[in-house]
């Protein structure tokens, strides 16, 4: 969902949710989201290029699985408005 959103043009709320899922993904043991990263090549590094990117990112790590949901839901629900 992190991606997307980046790829849509809202950076900070797309590396806040990229943060939360690699957060869920180290407190519940998930690994697979971090073998296809590296399969894929993706990194925490190639978000980060600015003094917002890492609040971003801190922002996400301190998400819950829910907040996180809600943010990916809104982030949907306003794509289908425009």
């Amino acid at each position: 969902a992190g991606e997307v959103v980046i790829g849509e043009g809202n950076r900070a709320t797309g590396i806040q949710l990229a943060s939360a899922a690699a957060a869920h993904q180290a407190t519940s043991g998930a690994g697979l989201g971090s073998i296809l990263n590296v399969e894929e090549g993706r990194s925490r590094r190639e978000y980060m290029s600015s003094k917002e990117d890492e609040s971003a990112w801190a922002a996400g790590q301190g998400m819950t699985l829910d907040q996180a949901v809600a943010l990916a839901l809104e982030q949907l629900a306003s794509k289908e408005k425009i």
